[in-house]
């Protein structure tokens, strides 16, 4: 059975607990036990941190399969030594040797000095679709292929001298590309080997599992940056990207221009035609100023009705034409029960001199002065 313990000094089972009240001082754990495929609990596979945490259901799943592949790992070293046992056997174990490496679910082989196949349980035979005639006693050249076999020679020279090895290999089969993780383990008596052991596990679904939670990290990530409702990049998104191009801009020596823009009486609207209409309101006006301004140009909701846009590689006279142009487009957004307009207020960001929150603030007093001159128009001098 699982445990996770998100805060150890908060939980009356543990918070006294001499490794939570002194070395390591173990405040978060996250514990999978070891169970192997006939259920006997190994042991336990525990993540642990000094400061409380939340641990997600995709990591605790992650945990628990790693927990899996660690068991099966531990079942195959035994079954490792089990086959290292018997070989030294009479050859009236073999039949229940085969048996029981037949139902291990890695590869499991025996190669001889000249890399010729003395055993390869059943797993063998279902990565590489080949029955067990074609396997044992050919080259271990003609089961890998010729690829295959020139990135294992180094290692099987290696394991042929004596030296165990461990390491990743990634294996194509008639089923696809598998992750694995391969063992040679000499069979030495003195100073002769007299063959290799070889363990492949298959790391394909951990592998897999990894890459998914790589991909929901990074959704997790953009989504921190989106705004939701316009699909834009947030106040947080927009001020990273703001941040990133001023430090661009400064290496090259060049200025931008900052853009606030505001919906011009978006109060009246909310309080004349309700909420789903100012939503409705916020996101039209968010996809016309995409549309408005360049791919390279930064365009981010702000807050409330308020957007941030930073103009990237262009002189005061474009960045006026590009937010007028959006200015437009705004103005002649049709199918709604209202008229929308903004109002923007334009500066210029030159890094060298003052910060992306400067620059915001000079903007925005353009802004206030848009609107005093009777909004739905553009001010880029003070």
């Amino acid at each position: 059975m699982r445990l996770v313990v998100p805060d150890a000094y908060r939980d009356p089972r543990f918070f006294d607990n001499p490794l939570v009240t002194g070395n390591p001082r173990v405040c978060f754990y996250a514990g999978m036990p070891l169970r192997t495929s006939e259920g006997f609990v190994l042991g336990t596979l525990c993540a642990i941190d000094h400061v409380p945490r939340a641990m997600a259901v995709e990591k605790l799943a992650a945990l628990e399969l790693l927990a899996g592949q660690a068991a099966r790992l531990l079942e195959l070293r035994h079954a490792g030594h089990l086959l290292e046992q018997a070989h030294e056997e009479a050859t009236a174990s073999r039949r229940w040797f085969r048996v029981l490496l037949d139902q291990v679910p890695a590869m499991v082989g025996y190669w001889d000095p000249e890399l010729r196949n003395v055993f390869a349980n059943q797993a063998y035979s279902d990565w590489f679709g080949k029955p067990p005639e074609e396997i044992h006693g050919h080259h271990i050249r003609e089961l890998l292929g010729e690829e295959l076999y020139a990135a294992n020679l180094p290692f099987l020279t290696r394991a042929l001298h004596g030296e165990r090895l461990e390491f990743p290999r990634t294996i194509e089969t008639p089923s696809g590309l598998r992750h694995s993780a391969a063992s040679y383990v000499p069979d030495q008596v003195g100073d002769t080997v007299r063959g290799i052991v070889v363990l492949v596990t298959d790391m394909t679904e951990l592998q897999n599992t990894r890459a998914h939670e790589r991909q929901l990290t990074e959704e997790l990530e953009r989504l921190v940056r989106t705004d939701v409702l316009t699909s834009l990049l947030n106040r947080r998104g927009g001020l990273e990207l703001a941040e990133r191009e001023g430090k661009r801009a400064l290496r090259k020596n060049e200025r931008l221009h900052v853009a606030m823009l505001d919906i011009d009486h978006f109060k009246h609207i909310n309080d004349s035609h309700g909420h789903a209409v100012g939503d409705e309101v916020l996101r039209r006006v968010s996809q016309s100023l995409a549309s408005a301004f360049r791919t390279v140009d930064i365009c981010a909701r702000w807050g409330g009705e308020e957007f941030l846009v930073v103009l990237c590689g262009t002189d005061a006279e474009g960045a006026l034409l590009a937010v007028e142009r959006a200015r437009v487009r705004v103005a002649a957004i049709a199918e709604l029960p209202c008229a929308v307009t903004v109002s923007v207020g334009l500066a210029e960001w030159d890094p060298a001199k003052k910060s992306i929150a400067e620059a915001t603030a000079e903007a925005d007093g353009r802004l206030y002065i848009a609107k005093a001159s009777g909004r739905n128009c553009v001010v880029a001098a003070a």
